[in-house]
């Protein structure tokens, strides 16, 4: 496919900067829902204030 080192060179660094760009992409998913569920769960344990005596 390449005619020569430089070609694979720049082949190669295509595919790895596909890889880093998707690895990048991933990390910040993961974050994402581990930022939201931290809220979900602090909202869920949330102590609630008692309610109004009659």
């Amino acid at each position: 496919m390449t005619q020569d080192e430089n070609g694979l060179a720049v082949v190669m660094a295509h595919e790895i900067a596909h890889a880093v760009a998707k690895h990048g992409s991933e990390r910040m998913s993961q974050g994402l829902v581990q930022q939201l569920g931290g809220q979900a769960l602090g909202l869920l344990f949330q102590p609630t204030p008692p309610l109004p005596s009659k």
